[in-house]
């Protein structure tokens, strides 16, 4: 009995030890299998004190440091890199300046990234809040 429960328990932990050790991190998972996913995508900006909401969704198709973004026929490619350190995905679009945004949630099958952008011109300070939620198509 003693020696079955050690068996048992010796089971369970290197089991523990392997799925804990899979990564989920979006350079291991998004370009995985054929890297089609989902992006919904609320974007708040504030203005002094005026507040707009937009949102709406993007297929989008990740390789390694590469993303197609697609919405209504258009599309665009962009460079993206993850910082494993910092968890944050930085997104480089051509001819605009890159985007970073801070890993929320990673997931086999979603994830969640966030962006908050602060600036001031004269005395007037506009902000953007973004949050991308990705599904695995």
């Amino acid at each position: 009995m003693k020696k079955s429960l050690h068996k048992l328990l010796a089971i369970a932990f290197s089991l523990t030890i392997l799925f804990s050790s899979c990564s989920k991190a979006p350079d291991k998972i998004l370009p995985k299998k054929d890297g089609l996913w989902t992006i919904n995508y609320s974007t708040t900006t504030t203005v002094g004190t005026n507040s707009s909401v937009a949102s709406g969704a993007y297929s989008a198709k990740f390789t390694d440091g590469t993303i197609t973004i697609t919405q209504g026929g258009f599309s665009v490619a962009c460079t993206w890199s993850y910082d494993k350190k910092n968890k944050t995905v930085t997104v480089s679009y051509p001819g605009f300046p890159s985007q970073t945004y801070n890993v929320e949630e990673m997931k086999a099958k979603s994830e969640k990234w966030t962006s908050h952008t602060t600036e001031t011109s004269g005395s007037i300070t506009t902000t953007v809040d973004e949050i991308w939620t990705l599904t695995k198509v």
